[in-house]
């Protein structure tokens, strides 16, 4: 009993540590390359990602398996109670850029900061994964997006709906009086995710001899484009294709949840 509160006394250490420096832990295992990991920490400011493992104790076929992870190209570090880590550990890390995080409950310190990612095609398609996942939950969250503008704190009055532009034009909320606003969450999540990965991409499948495009469910999910109803095409530029001229629209603030044909 004595062993599991000292672990579990550790652990919250660790995840507090993290926590001030903007990571929060993820809930499920990921695949990144050739390994799959299942301590993920996520910055999602930084859109940067740590791999740390809590150890009691370091074994050989452990240190292969950090090997592994600083190969496909993720930050990788361990947290060892302080009293286990001896200068070899600590050289070892610092030779295979490896983090080292020192702990001694209700403190923790890195004695071998952790390296940066590695832009690898294995590590970008991991981050996509987990934006495009926060994206797909937050479609569901914003249905309850209040119809009303919340209080502005200052003037006591409610915000009116606004637009705010950025890399795409996000919804949001003003005071017309002063500095109060909020931004729509799922339009700012687009926007982080599209500074990082580029443009969405519609991808055309012949299905029973017609040519479909399939829309990313971020499209449709910003659209609101529901299935069976029809939407125009405006083909009457040489250039580009617009979908939805008349039909297809992106909700007001003011009436998220219901389609605004």
């Amino acid at each position: 009993m004595e062993a599991l509160q000292a672990k579990l006394a550790l652990i919250r250490t660790v995840e507090s540590q993290l926590a001030e420096q903007g990571f929060q832990k993820l809930s499920q295992n990921h695949r990144v390359g050739r390994v799959t990991a299942d301590e993920i920490f996520y910055n999602m400011k930084r859109n940067q990602a740590l791999v740390l493992f809590v150890r009691s104790r370091i074994s050989g076929e452990f240190e292969n398996r950090l090997r592994e992870l600083r190969q496909e190209g993720l930050s990788v570090a361990i947290a060892v109670l302080r009293s286990a880590i001896e200068e070899k550990l600590q050289q070892n890390c610092k030779k295979q850029n490896i983090g080292l995080l020192s702990v001694h409950p209700p403190k923790a310190e890195w004695l071998v900061s952790f390296p940066e990612e590695k832009p690898t095609p294995e590590v970008l398609r991991f981050k996509q994964t987990i934006l495009r996942g926060k994206l797909n939950l937050l479609t569901e969250k914003m249905k309850k997006w209040p119809t009303q503008g919340p209080i502005c704190p200052q003037h006591k009055i409610p915000s009116e709906p606004a637009t705010f532009e950025d890399r795409i034009q996000m919804r949001g909320w003003k005071c017309k009086y002063g500095d109060f606003e909020i931004v729509h969450p799922f339009d700012a999540e687009l926007s982080l995710f599209l500074n990082k990965f580029g443009p969405l991409k519609a991808r055309a499948a012949n299905v029973g001899g017609q040519i479909v495009l399939r829309l990313p469910k971020l499209a449709t999910a910003r659209y609101n484009v529901q299935e069976g109803l029809d939407y125009e095409l405006d083909v009457s530029n040489l250039e580009t294709m617009i979908l939805g001229n008349q039909n297809l629209q992106i909700p007001r603030v003011a009436n998220l949840s219901k389609s605004s044909n």
